[in-house]
């Protein structure tokens, strides 16, 4: 495996097909459809995986505890996106037009989902939001078809604002 500066990229450095820069993978430019994040990788940046729709499965490991703005951005292949105990925030936007994206289970380190989260992940049916979340953004389903069961806690349901829903789903499942 190569590594070198990458002067485009504030002095990223090159390992395998990640541009890291102070334990933030800043880029992915390979082309696998099947990704693991490097288990020294502390948060997925703004962009890093926008618009790779060669991907299909993603793994981000329990060291990563942020995963950025439009992280995963229009991954229109990602049908799997494992994500392990330890994330705590994820972005805005971060999973955004993933269209083949289907199910996502949130673990219970989650504790801010940003706006627009999963926005026009129109193949997804399921989706379970953690008890730990004491923050979720506007419109986090915004523009997803209406046949989802979103999981929400139910001690938590009435703290949920009149656009989470907005657009995405007529049921509802209560844990």
């Amino acid at each position: 495996m190569e590594n070198y500066i990458d002067k485009s990229n504030d002095e990223a450095i090159k390992i395998g097909d990640f541009l890291i820069k102070d334990s933030t993978l800043v880029k992915y430019i390979g082309n696998e459809s099947v990704v693991k994040i490097p288990k020294d990788i502390n948060s997925i940046g703004d962009s890093a995986f926008e618009n790779c729709t060669e991907i299909t499965r993603v793994e981000i490991p329990h060291t990563v505890s942020v995963i950025g703005k439009r992280a995963f951005k229009g991954c229109t292949a990602l049908s799997e996106a494992l994500i392990s105990e330890g994330v705590k925030e994820i972005g805005n936007g971060a999973f955004s037009k993933c269209s083949s994206l289907t199910k996502i289970k949130l673990p219970l380190s989650v504790t801010k989902i940003g706006g627009m989260a999963f926005a026009y992940c129109h193949g997804l049916k399921e989706v379970e939001i953690p008890n730990k979340s004491t923050f979720i953004g506007l419109s986090p389903f915004f523009g997803c078809k209406d046949d989802k069961i979103i999981k929400v806690p139910k001690d938590r349901e009435n703290g949920i604002g009149w656009d989470f829903f907005m657009q995405k789903t007529d049921k509802k499942d209560n844990k």
